[in-house]
């Protein structure tokens, strides 16, 4: 438990996190992590309200904010989603988005965006999309194309995306172009051994494995 009240355990990473896990059992978790580590209150800091580590950070209410500002007039409500496994039989091969963390979309959306200039309206680029889960779970990514036959109201995803939101195919999302501001700085803090035997493994040096690994990634949010 860091100041401000975050917890870091393994239940509440994306490889430890259960759809299933209710709040209950997350909070059972908890205590009993506290209680095996024989973890105590410093009194000294919780009765200080005032203290401004004690405020949420911005990050904690991701799920209920619009954090990031609307972007090009553009928000898609129900949109459901289809994986690339389910979209193959009809569009083809699908390998290429597969492997990336982008959003494909139908053809039709692309004269609403794009269209834009033609109307007087200022097009923000790059285009940049949040999706958002029905239960709140959110990502960020970039257009990987408008294409001809998906329906008007569905979205393609890659599969490892989709189960990192935790949705099967024909759930439903929304979808908003974001403006998101251009990265300047990535720090990495490996969270097991799993890392450095992957690095082993690869015969590569960090830096190099890990400018190929985060360059299939639109954001880092």
């Amino acid at each position: 438990v860091t100041f401000g009240g975050k917890v870091c355990i393994h239940m509440l990473t994306s490889v430890g996190w259960e759809p299933a896990s209710s709040a209950s059992a997350v909070l059972t978790e908890i205590r009993q992590a506290l209680l095996d580590s024989g973890a105590e209150v410093d009194m000294a800091v919780s009765m200080k309200r005032t203290n401004p580590y004690l405020d949420s950070p911005p990050e904690l209410t991701r799920l209920r904010t619009e954090r990031f500002p609307l972007a090009n007039s553009f928000v898609k409500e129900g949109l459901t989603v289809l994986s690339t496994r389910e979209a193959g039989p009809f569009l083809g091969d699908l390998s290429k988005l597969e492997v990336s963390d982008k959003i494909g979309l139908p053809f039709e959306f692309a004269e609403e965006l794009y269209g834009r200039a033609a109307r007087g309206e200022t097009l923000e680029l790059p285009l940049m999309f949040e999706v958002k889960t029905q239960l709140g779970r959110k990502t960020h990514c970039a257009i990987y194309d408008f294409l001809q036959g998906l329906p008007q109201d569905t979205c393609l995803l890659p599969t490892w995306v989709m189960e990192e939101l935790s949705i099967k195919d024909r759930a439903r999302v929304r979808v908003r172009s974001v403006a998101l501001s251009l990265i300047t700085f990535v720090k990495v803090q490996p969270h097991s051994m799993e890392f450095y035997e992957a690095v082993r493994d690869s015969g590569q040096e960090v830096g190099p494995l890990l400018t190929q690994s985060l360059a299939r990634f639109s954001a880092l949010t």
